[in-house]
């Protein structure tokens, strides 16, 4: 299955890392150039609490979304945040989706 996660900040990259440490398909996608480069260089870096842990990532820009998405998750603080039509309606999305905020 491959997740994207929209909102790769303090609680999306947290998400994201736990589920790619178990194993599964993540793709990050974030607004600001700076955190998309910093992620694919070196990858999410999980601190503090007792097992600290790395893991490799892959992060674009919302206009680079991959070709195909089973799951969008999307962590947004920020407002104007985009209606889960603007997340589910882009065609990339197959069988499975459903999208989150705080």
């Amino acid at each position: 299955m491959q997740f994207c996660v929209v909102g790769a900040g303090a609680i999306g990259a947290l998400t994201g890392a736990y589920l790619v440490r178990q194993g599964e398909r993540v793709h990050f996608v974030d607004a600001s150039p700076e955190n998309v480069a910093a992620i694919n260089a070196g990858g999410i870096r999980i601190e503090g609490g007792p097992d600290p842990f790395v893991v490799p990532a892959q992060a674009t820009l919302p206009s680079d979304l991959p070709a195909a998405l089973d799951v969008i998750v999307a962590f947004m603080n920020r407002e104007p945040r985009p209606a889960r039509g603007e997340l589910t309606g882009l065609g990339r999305v197959t069988d499975v989706s459903f999208v989150t905020d705080r």
